[in-house]
C-alpha cells in the first residue's frame, strides 16, 4: 500500500474561521502584554488594552479577554483585592 501527503498551501478563508475572535490570545497572553501598559498607566482599560493588542500584534480579541486579562495583570502588579480586605 502506497500513501501520498498532499500540503495545501492555500490560504483557508471560510466564513466559520473568519468569524473567530481570539484563536490565540489567551487571558495569560494578555496579561503578560498589558503589565507594561499597566506600570505605565494603572488606569488603563480593558477597551484600551484590547485596541493596543490589535494595533502592536494585528489581533482581534474579546473585550471579555482584555478584561480578564487586564485584571490578572493588575493582580499580579498591585496584588489581588481580596488580600487588602483581609487584612
Amino acid at each position: 500500500m502506497i500513501m501520498q501527503v498532499q500540503i495545501n498551501t492555500v490560504v483557508h478563508n471560510c466564513a466559520s474561521t473568519s468569524r473567530v475572535l481570539g484563536k490565540m490570545a489567551s487571558q495569560a497572553w494578555v496579561a503578560e502584554r498589558a503589565i507594561p501598559l499597566l506600570k505605565k498607566k494603572s488606569s488603563v482599560g480593558a477597551k484600551e488594552i484590547q485596541e493596543h493588542l490589535k494595533e502592536k500584534y494585528n489581533i482581534q480579541i474579546l473585550y471579555q479577554t482584555a478584561w480578564y486579562g487586564r485584571q490578572r495583570a493588575a493582580d499580579r502588579l498591585f496584588g489581588k483585592w481580596d488580600d487588602f480586605l483581609s487584612n
